[in-house]
């Protein structure tokens, strides 16, 4: 299929090197069909724009779903892309990626029990939460008031067609009367179905709204969240891949929603996510990064995200290039690999030849940085290589490699990357395999490097990002995403993760009643969305402090936050500036 010429300086690499491959070495790359509609040919993509999209729409006959702060989600038939580019209200394009779960005594150990006692009095009264995870159990008497009724304001759940939310085109919402009429229905099961087909079939998404805001009315020993006072706003994210993740369109969605209940109920807001994936340098320039961090600058709100549990699944390394000096990074490839890919990020202006060596010692090379896809056919592997240009948002320069089994699996066992300096101005480099869940733990580097393994977005600027600890005996949970060491000149504020919450063990919610333990930094975030509402009912509700959200939250949650004794310094890439602590975080 041909197509229209593309301005490929606004077209993401992943997106060309999708659109630069057979369709059905794209199939086999479960991450460059991402987006992909087979059935309908057409792409679901993230855009970029500025001023108004009515031309775009009414030419190409295509869907959008404007968001706010100037993004757009579009549906579009493949052989229109390159119209799309060309377009001058278009800013950037990109295909949407794959997201993953990151997988009480904790309440105590975050300070929390001292603000629930007067003069404080805070339960997140007068506060929305809002978790966008993989639905949760409405049924759960933790998430409901003490006549029975609902504390959730609002609920969406994007794999349900037919209703979808005023500006959407997906799913379906649920109100707060459609949910207390299926509660209402007890013993009719089909009756509560017909009202309200939500679920939570993880588990996952009602694990974190118990520690961020179950009230423990299920639980005799008082099993409560840290704002059990708190509304509740929910979103089940759509799992429209064969692997049921979740991409970044129906997170960025989820989040314009919660903002717009949020406005609609006048109350502040404070948002939980705690999925992620490893897609971009890291640095918060990603195209999600961006967005979440417009969205954090247009209401009175705090987002909050964990992150990742990639600490020690060896799925990062790094190194610094020398003239004169040859690198070469190993990969393990275990047996049953249909495809991974890799990434390389590094300063535009240093120049090397880059080589890749199978198991059998054939080797490919060097990669030319000047044409658009590379496709390297060996005898059992078909290998693409994408080149990349900074983007309008990224000043670092991408090489997107691709590994596809030619009949059914990559061949397996240690496939090596030969870089070999050219010109070198920096010399710094890094590399990144997909977060661990999204392919086999059996493709990993021979030498990783376990800091700078935050997932994104937890490297969002404006995001409240957050590490995991055992607070049963106060050491780093090994599990838990590191930092970047930290570099020279690198504002303290600036530092990534913020702090950290218990993340080991935690009890909370289950589905279908009841209570169950948890660990990862998916479990760790939700401590501290539950704090950020706390400090807004000080704040906001309660009169103390009307500007007491976003940047200000991160501010108190980091002067009040304890120091652990692994500590080295504070921050530090480990656990930021130290453990949770809401009654020291307390404004003055």
């Amino acid at each position: 299929m041909g197509f229209y010429f593309m301005t490929e300086s606004k077209i993401s690499p992943e997106l060309n090197m999708a659109l630069g491959v057979s369709e059905e070495e794209r199939e086999k790359s479960l991450n460059l069909n991402v987006g992909y509609s087979e059935e309908y040919d057409e792409w679901e993509l993230i855009i970029r724009y500025t001023g108004s999209l009515s031309q775009v729409i009414e030419e190409l006959e295509i869907s959008v779903e404007e968001l706010m702060g100037g993004y757009g989600i579009v549906r579009i038939p493949q052989y229109l892309i390159g119209r799309l580019s060309d377009y001058p209200q278009i800013d950037y394009i990109e295909k949407p990626k794959s997201l993953i779960l990151e997988q009480m005594e904790g309440i105590g150990a975050s300070c929390v029990n001292r603000v629930r006692l007067p003069d404080y009095d805070l339960t997140g009264r007068g506060t929305l939460v809002a978790c966008l995870d993989s639905g949760v159990d409405f049924y759960h008497r933790d998430f409901r008031n003490a006549d029975g009724t609902t504390r959730i304001v609002a609920m969406w759940d994007q794999t349900v067609p037919g209703n979808p939310p005023e500006g959407f085109s997906t799913g379906s919402e649920y109100g707060r009367g459609q949910i207390n009429e299926a509660l209402a229905a007890e013993g009719d099961v089909n009756r509560r179905r017909e009202l309200v087909p939500e679920f939570d079939g993880t588990g996952h998404g009602t694990a974190v709204l118990g520690i961020m805001a179950g009230n423990g009315l299920s639980s005799p020993e008082r099993i409560v969240g840290v704002a059990p006072e708190a509304e509740i706003i929910v979103v089940k994210l759509g799992n429209p891949d064969n692997r049921g993740f979740p991409r970044t369109t129906q997170l960025m969605r989820a989040l314009d929603y919660a903002l717009r209940v949020a406005e609609r109920e006048g109350k502040p807001l404070a948002v939980n996510i705690s999925y992620g994936n490893n897609y971009g340098a890291h640095n918060g320039d990603s195209i999600l990064e961006r967005y979440i961090d417009t969205i954090a600058g247009l209401y009175r709100l705090s987002i909050v995200t964990g992150t990742g549990n990639d600490g020690t699944t060896s799925r990062h390394t790094a190194g610094q290039l020398m003239a004169g000096s040859r690198e070469v990074v190993e990969i393990y490839v275990a047996d049953y690999m249909q495809s991974f890919n890799l990434q390389i990020w590094k300063h535009y202006l240093d120049e090397f030849d880059v080589y890749i060596e199978s198991p059998a010692r054939r080797r490919i090379g060097p990669v030319t940085p000047y044409a658009r896809v590379q496709n390297y056919v060996l005898p059992d592997d078909v290998v693409a290589v994408y080149y990349s240009e900074p983007t309008p948002y990224n000043p670092e320069q991408e090489i997107y490699i691709s590994w596809i089994g030619r009949e059914n699996y990559v061949t397996p066992g240690i496939w090596r990357i030969y870089l070999e300096p050219k010109q070198i101005v920096a010399g710094g480099y890094n590399m990144w395999l997909p977060v661990a869940g999204s392919t086999s733990s059996e493709v990993s580097f021979v030498r990783p490097v376990i800091f700078n393994t935050l997932v994104v977005p937890s490297t969002a600027r404006y995001v409240l990002s957050v590490a995991a600890y055992n607070s049963a005996n106060d050491t780093f949970a090994s599990f838990s995403g590191r930092g970047p060491e930290r570099e020279v000149g690198l504002p303290q504020t600036a530092a990534k993760p913020d702090l950290a919450a218990p993340g080991v063990d935690i009890n909370t919610c289950k589905v279908g009643g009841g209570y169950t333990e948890v660990s990862g930094t998916s479990f760790a975030a939700p401590f501290v969305t539950g704090a950020a509402a706390l400090l807004m009912q000080y704040g906001i509700v309660d009169g103390k402090d009307p500007y007491l959200y976003g940047e200000k939250i991160r501010a108190s949650l980091i002067r009040g936050a304890r120091r652990l004794p692994f500590q080295a310094s504070q921050p530090c890439p480990l656990v930021g500036w130290g453990a949770l602590c809401v009654s020291a975080s307390i404004p003055e």
